[in-house]
């Protein structure tokens, strides 16, 4: 009796230490797991459970419904608060951005690198950012340019986290060259200069060949002044706005994008000439200014849009022939 008492405890020594083993495996496991967890994912997750990227996704949203550039600014600059260590292992880390394949800091993450904002015209890109702010202070600001630098350059940071690639910082690509002139030198940034223009309003001289319906203006590039690109095969558009040289106020009459129904603008590579033709506009034919030239800004921009206001872009006087 005693001998068969003895073996049943030993059998539940046996059974209780294999329950043991079970428990302290499955804990193991998880705590193994826990370790393993792809960092990327947590802080993705960690960015959601904060609430930053509804957030963002209603800022969005807000500026889809009233389209408006103070709204657009405002997902651009919207920067997450609170405490910057997601993952709380005393550092600043940083992460891939959930927009593109570049890293940014924890302790500096905007809109933008967590939600991709899509209208009409296509997602809101990290250059269309800094255009938007630009050109909101531009409005706040119109008579001085350094202020609306510095505000911007105030508004967006790269952050503290350590390892970021010099040509993988986000700041230097589409924001800062280093110079914290943001709006009035951004980041690859097209220069050219033109002279020796000429204006058609009829289609009087043979060399600027116009219809009845289109305003065409041919400039010649000054030699060695042109800088960057500007064109459809790297999503930006040439615009060319018609300018009221007496009021000097934007009439926006003219907003062509490559390939639109609004006009073409193209350099000829034979003759080294900027070509434009513009659709005319029923009521708003150009008219000379009291220097008896037509005055035009030339300008190289994101996206065409009819609303935005160039900053930069290079004003002309052409000749009427």
């Amino acid at each position: 009796m005693a001998k068969a008492k003895k073996a049943q405890m030993s059998l539940e020594m046996i059974i209780g230490l294999l329950i043991l083993l079970v428990v302290a495996v499955v804990v193991i496991r998880i705590f193994i797991t826990s370790f393993k967890q792809d960092p990327q994912k947590t802080f993705e997750s960690t960015i959601k459970e904060m609430n930053f990227k509804s957030d963002c996704d209603n800022i969005c949203s807000d500026y889809k419904n009233s389209g408006t550039r103070a709204a657009l600014a405002k997902f651009c600059y919207t920067k997450m608060i609170g405490d910057p260590d997601l993952n709380k292992n005393g550092l600043i880390d940083k992460y891939q951005s959930m927009t593109k394949v570049l890293e940014i800091c924890e302790d500096s993450v905007y809109c933008f690198h967590v939600t991709k904002c899509e209208t009409e015209s296509g997602v809101i890109d990290w250059s269309d950012c800094r255009e938007a702010t630009c050109e909101a202070y531009r409005e706040v600001y119109p008579d001085n340019m350094n202020k609306v630098d510095k505000k911007v350059t105030e508004l967006f940071n790269l952050g503290s986290c350590k390892g970021i690639k010099n040509d993988e910082d986000w700041i230097k690509l589409y924001f800062n060259q280093g110079d914290n002139q943001p709006c009035s030198n951004p980041p690859g940034s097209f220069e050219i200069a033109l002279e020796n223009c000429k204006y058609d309003p009829d289609g009087a001289d043979n060399d600027i060949a116009t219809t009845a319906d289109n305003w065409n203006l041919k400039c010649d590039i000054t030699a060695d002044s042109l800088k960057g690109e500007c064109g459809a095969n790297n999503g930006r558009m040439w615009l060319i706005i018609q300018k009221d040289t007496s009021a000097r106020t934007d009439l926006r009459t003219a907003l062509p994008c490559l390939g639109s129904v609004g006009g073409t603008i193209s350099v000829n590579d034979v003759t080294n000439k900027l070509e434009a033709k513009l659709e005319i506009l029923d009521g708003n034919e150009p008219v000379p200014g009291a220097n008896g030239k037509y005055s035009f800004v030339y300008t190289c921009m994101s996206k065409c849009d009819t609303g935005a206001f160039p900053i930069g872009g290079e004003e002309i006087f052409a000749d009427p022939v």
